[in-house]
This record gives structure tokens, sequence and C-alpha cells, in this order.
């Protein structure tokens, strides 16, 4: 450099920096700095190839240093603002954007960077002022465009998320988060055939999309088709082996085809995925399935009262691995179990969800339990009933049910609208079950769905119980005084797989991992016989086909 002028040195960095000639941008940059240690335009740059590297914490340090020397370069505190951003630092981000549009007040990128920093506080009022008035400086500013109707979609407001996201690529055609974004509000509108046509666009245009990669495997998921989804999460992972969504949906594929020494792997993964509940951030280690010897154990309920009921076989293997001296086993249970489980073997203590945790030693959540005991599809713990309920309940249920005539069907055919709104068959199809005689169908169906939905040919054979179910232990107490319950995939059925009771559970066409694929019986239940949907969204065949077993079954 003693041939170069400072001013000369610095050109030519921002020349090799524009050119995408990182390294020797910041060899020249640095000795710029050595010269001249306060170089404000200097000091924002080497930030600024800080971030472009992935390195916010230094951007944010050395364009800071940066502004502070020369509080009026309105790029540079911008740029700040991004690194800030890009740490969490959210409130330091929006002062700095402030400060760039007070020193240009229609600066479009500072008003939509704005707007995604009081989005992440959830200030929406305000971020979508911001968005719009980037807009309204830059009408074809696509990127801006694709953050709004991202924020649209949050409000609720998906099809005009859509339409923003179509005028994005309209201004902005191979803009590839757009495609993204568009795949995922039509997959929300269940338009998935359009979804998956989203997701392609953006990963033809942008190969090392990973987020777009797990989406397009997660839409293809939902069509059954389990190779191409699993290619499509494992190319994410080659791009981002941190993936915060592909490692857990590949799991989910690998336990769907019964590959379980992969499954669990992956589905350890869960608690970095977003939209699921994140760890629980206890200070002692997780238990890795090693003897106990005098240890405390938590067992912390997690997910679904489906998923507790299915993994709660492995409580009573405990009492076998706690080694020598006896370790103690203390399992949180939401309130609404908490009943059935105040007597299974292998608890010490049941502590309801929400109460003060007494002092454990390890912890485990519930469905890390098959891992630890390295569960394969020939090692499930299946042996029922491994629930069971008290006589006194059972004859309390019982007596609300001698009016029943013939053999007594519990009936369950409304799942919750989230993970799945097509977990639900529609009233107007069990009037097929109803025209069967011989037999009662006994409602066990609870929550916002009641029997008044139902067609009036079931009403009529049905009684309803839902009056009387005031909690799992209830639902419980009554499948025991039944011959039979056909349920759709929600906790009933696995409630009545734990007691050993005869269910038929209708499975959706992309069926949840446990169900597998293809089979007629579950290696988890096995008291339980599957009719899966063959045409998604579709329940007209399988119904059928319950009403003709039900035809067999109900005869003496």
């Amino acid at each position: 450099m003693s041939s170069l002028t400072l001013a000369d040195a610095y050109r030519l960095a921002v020349e090799h920096h524009l050119a995408g000639r990182l390294q020797q941008a910041e060899v020249l940059y640095r000795q710029i700095l050595q010269a001249s240690p306060d170089q404000p335009d200097t000091l924002h740059m080497l930030g600024l190839i800080a971030y472009q590297v992935g390195r916010p914490d230094v951007a944010a340090e050395m364009i800071g240093r940066a502004v502070a020397i020369n509080p009026n370069v309105r790029g540079a505190w911008t740029n700040l603002g991004e690194s800030q951003r890009s740490l969490g630092r959210f409130d330091d981000a929006i002062r700095s954007y402030q400060r760039s549009i007070e020193l240009e007040p229609d600066a479009p990128e500072a008003h939509n960077n704005l707007g995604l920093a009081l989005d992440a506080l959830g200030r929406t009022d305000e971020a979508k002022a911001a968005f719009e008035r980037a807009m309204k400086v830059r009408p074809d500013f696509a990127q801006c465009r694709s953050n709004y109707g991202n924020l649209l979609g949050k409000l609720g407001r998906n099809e005009d998320a859509i339409a923003e996201y179509r005028r994005a690529i309209e201004q902005m055609p191979r803009y590839a988060p757009a495609h993204n974004n568009l795949g995922s509000a039509l997959e929300q509108r269940g338009d998935l055939a359009g979804s998956e046509a989203a997701y392609r666009k953006a990963v033809e245009i942008e190969p090392n999309f990973a987020e777009a990669w797990n989406n397009m495997g997660s839409v293809i998921r939902r069509t059954a088709r389990f190779d191409e989804a699993l290619a499509c999460f494992e190319r994410a992972l080659a791009i981002d082996p941190n993936h915060p969504g592909a490692g857990w949906n590949a799991g989910l594929v690998y336990l769907t085809r019964g590959d379980y020494a992969r499954g669990w792997e992956g589905y350890e993964r869960r608690w970095q995925v977003p939209s699921l509940p994140p760890a629980r951030g206890f200070a002692q280690p997780q238990w890795d399935g090693s003897p106990l010897n005098g240890r405390t154990l938590l067992v912390h309920c997690e997910q679904g009262f489906g998923d507790f009921i299915q993994a709660a076989r492995y409580l009573p293997m405990l009492a076998q691995w706690r080694g020598v001296p006896r370790g103690r086993a203390v399992v949180e249970v939401q309130r609404e179990l908490i009943d059935l489980f105040r007597d299974v073997e292998g608890i010490d203590e049941v502590i309801e969800f929400g109460s003060p945790l007494a002092a454990f030693d390890v912890f485990i959540p519930i469905f890390s339990l098959p891992r630890a005991f390295a569960t394969r599809i020939d090692t499930i713990p299946a042996s029922v009933p491994y629930l069971r309920v008290d006589d006194a309940r059972v004859a309390r249920l019982a007596e609300l049910l001698k009016s029943a005539r013939g053999k007594k069907v519990g009936l369950v055919w409304a799942g919750k609208p989230v993970p799945d709104p097509l977990r639900s068959v529609p009233t107007d199809l069990l009037s097929k079950l109803a025209s069967v005689e011989g037999l009662t169908f006994v409602s066990l169906q609870v929550g916002e769905v009641n029997a008044e939905a139902l067609p009036a040919e079931m009403r009529a054979k049905l009684l309803d119980l839902a009056p009387e179910l005031h909690s799992f232990a209830d639902t419980a107490a009554a499948m025991m005084n039944l011959d039979l319950i056909v349920t759709i995939d929600t906790a009933a059925a696995h409630l009545a797989g734990a007691l050993g009771r005869p269910v038929w559970t209708l499975v959706p066409f992309s069926p949840d991992w446990r169900w597998m694929e293809g089979r007629e019986d579950c290696p988890w239940y096995p008291t339980m016989r599957l009719f899966r949907e063959t045409k998604r969204g579709d329940w007209t065949e399988a119904i059928g086909r319950v009403a003709r077993e039900l035809m067999a079954f109900s005869q003496p």
C-alpha cells in the first residue's frame, strides 16, 4: 500500500468488495485502518463484510464505531440496524433505522427494515405503516411487498397475502422468497398443487434455498409421497445441516417408513422447530437411559394428549431401568389426564402440569423415551392394557348405558383442525353407519363439536355421553363399557388402544407417522384396526368399509 494513497486504496477496496472479492477487500480495509484507525467509511465497509460472512456481532461493533465518528451517513445506520436485527436486538435496530429515516425520510430500504424489526416485536400496526410507506415511495419494491404479505398472513388475511406475493412476483419474477411465501400461503389455503409449484419455482431460481426445499418436502409429505418428501428434506439438510425444520421432518418420514433408528434421531430435533413448543430449558441434564442409581428422574409432558398416552407405555419400564439403589420417577401430566396416571406402575409421584416441580436430577420429555429405550418396530412395548380405570368410575358410566340395545359402539368423528383440518369425517357420511342394525352408537365426542351436528338417522340411534365426560378418566370408563370404539385419528384412538379395547381408527390419506404406510394393523396397539382414507379429503370409501365391517360385527 506504500505506493497508494489512502483514497486510492479505499477505491480499490470498494471495487474488490462490489465484485465479491471480499478477502482482498478486507485486507485493504484493514491496511487503511492501520494507517487511519478512525476512518468511518472504512469501518462501515469492514463491518459490512463481517455481516456478509455471517458475523453480525462483529458488524454491529465495527459499524457502531463508524456512526459514532460520523453519525450523518444514512446507509451506515441502515446497515447497523440490519446487524442488530440479526442479533435479535430489535429495539436497537429500530433506533438505527429511525436515525437513517431522519437523515433520508424517503429511503425505502430503511422503512422496509424498520417494518421487519417492528413486526418481530409484535408492533403490528407500526410495522404495517412502515411497509406501506416503503411501497409508497417505491411502488415496485418487490422485497417489501413480500414482507408485507407475510404480515398480512399473520393477521389472518391469507387471501390478501397471496395477492401481495403475486404482485411481488410480477415486479420481480426471479425473487425466490416471494415464491416460497406464496407456496406457504397456498398451502394454508389447501391448494397443495399450487403450493408445490410455487416452492418448485423458488428452488429453481435459488437451488440452495434450504427453507424452500424443506417447505416443498412438507407439502409433498401431505400428499403421501414420502420418498419425494424425504429427498427434499435431505436436500435442505445438505445445504444447511442445522436447518430447524428439515431434520425433524426427515425424522417423521423415517418413522412413517419404520426406520426407527434414524427416525428417533430426527424426532429429537423437534425443539428446533419454531412452530413447536420450545425445550423447557432445565439446568439438569437430559436422561440418556442409563441406570438412575438413586437419582430422581422427571418425565415431563409435551405435545398433545394422544402423544402422552402413546408414550406412557414406557412408564412401567422405568422401574426396570433404575439401577441400584432405586431411583425415583416423577411424572408431570396435563390436568385432563392426571386421574388416569395416579396409579400407573413405575411412577413414584404425579405432578400436574403448571404446578411447582419438586427437586430432580435428570429429566426427559416423555416422547424422548422411545429413543432412550432404543425402540425399533419389533421392540415396541405393546402389551395392553397399560392404563386402567377405577371400578367405581366404570360402574357409574355403566349405569348411564343401561338403556343401550345391542352392541355398543363408541363414536368420535372430529379432531382438532390443527395440525390437520382434514382429520375429521363429514357428518353426513355417518348416516351410512347409522343404517347398520343391531347397534347403539355412543358419542364420546367432546369439545366444541357435539352430537347436534350429526344427521337425524345417527341421532336416533345415539346415546350422547359427552355431558358426562369431564376428563379422560371418564372417557376411559365409558370405553370399558363399550364393545367397540370407532374414532378418527385423535386422542381417543390412543386411549382406546392403551386400554386394550377393540378400536377402529380412521386414518387420513397422509397418515401421521405412527400409523405408517399401508398397514391395517398398528404395531403400537394390538387391538386396533386401521381404516385408511384412499383419496385426500374424501372419507366416502373408508366410511363405506367401516359400515360393511359393522354389519358383520353387529351379528350376535
